[in-house]
């Protein structure tokens, strides 16, 4: 019978639990791995156990940020920052929604690829606020944040793109 049990750590935990085997140390370390697999014996109390997969759970820890400003004046939806996945999982998305004029609404949207994904946001005035999103990427993909402006030659504003993750390392009990 098989016993399954996950653990999430965050990436400097992970690889002080599996120092033994160099070739899983050095494929997680390049972190753009889409899976992991090898053996492992002495990690707490699994005598014995295999690695199923490795890939990104949300969380409250940092892993990327691109805090610059960035604006658009059109009514149409631009793309605005882009970043590609290094590794699969659920990532925590947060970005600032504002507008440069205070009777004016912002609009905001993550993209996939070039095609909507997550929802869309929008934020009236010029205090910013924060939108949050846990959403899927696979490595290689491009998470992007388009914006557009509820009126023509005001412009829209978004900054502070952080990406919250940590490493979760699947394992099989397999004896």
């Amino acid at each position: 019978m098989s016993n399954n049990l996950t653990i999430a750590a965050d990436l400097t935990t992970v690889l002080s639990g599996i120092t033994t085997i160099d070739t899983v140390v050095d494929a997680i370390r390049a972190v753009d791995v889409p899976a992991i697999t090898g053996s492992i014996t002495g990690l707490n109390d699994l005598s014995l156990a295999e690695i199923v997969t490795a890939s990104f759970l949300p969380s409250e820890d940092l892993i990327f940020s691109s805090d610059d400003m960035e604006q658009t004046s059109i009514t149409l939806y631009k793309m605005r920052k882009e970043i590609k996945v290094s590794l699969n999982g659920w990532y925590r998305i947060k970005f600032d929604l504002y507008h440069e004029v205070g009777n004016q609404t912002s609009y905001g949207r993550i993209y996939k690829d070039g095609v909507a994904y997550g929802i869309e946001q929008s934020k009236y005035g010029t205090s910013h606020e924060t939108k949050t999103q846990d959403l899927y990427f696979e490595m290689g993909e491009l998470l992007q944040i388009y914006l557009k402006s509820s009126s023509a030659g005001q412009n829209a504003r978004v900054n502070n793109l952080r990406i919250y993750g940590n490493a979760g390392i699947y394992f099989q009990n397999i004896k």
